[in-house]
This record gives C-alpha cells, structure tokens and sequence, in this order.
C-alpha cells in the first residue's frame, strides 16, 4: 500500500518542528489520510496509530533535517509506502 502526501505552506507554516504530531508531515498525513488514526512522526518513520509504521523515503528524511537544522523548506509531495518489517 501507499499514501500521496503533499507536505503544503498550511502545514509547514505554524508547526512545530519538534513535535511528533505537530510537525508539517503530520500535519498533512492528519490532513489528508487521517480516517479514525492519528500519525505520528519521527527523524524516519510515520507511525499510524493504531496501525501500521511507515518508512519515509529520503525526500522527507532530508526535509525533517533541514527543518530541524533551521534550513530554508519548500512544498514537496512524496509517496509513503509500508515498511515490511512493520507490516502485520
């Protein structure tokens, strides 16, 4: 399975760059693929709740570090597939 996430300036103006459920990623991921869970995200990972983890591609790796290093961010989309060792 894979989810489209468009990361957009709603979701990275106001966030909080160090929260797992407040950062733009989950803001959007809330947003748009929320049905009746809540995401969670890390450094490297998306976390369902409750479900499934995802591993997130490079693209939004470089992101999340440029967010936290204070470097300048732009609106990207990416796909987030499942991470087989989390599947159920």
């Amino acid at each position: 399975m894979s989810l489209e996430v468009s990361v957009e300036w709603k979701h990275i103006k106001g966030s909080e760059v160090r929260s797992t459920c407040q950062c733009p990623i989950a803001r959007a991921l809330n947003e748009q693929h929320r049905s009746e869970s809540l995401w969670y995200v890390g450094r490297t990972m998306a976390l369902q709740w409750p479900g499934k983890a995802y591993r997130l591609p490079p693209k939004a790796v470089q992101f999340i570090g440029d967010l936290l290093d204070k470097r300048p961010v732009s609106p990207f989309t990416f796909i987030l597939e499942t991470s087989d060792e989390h599947d159920n």
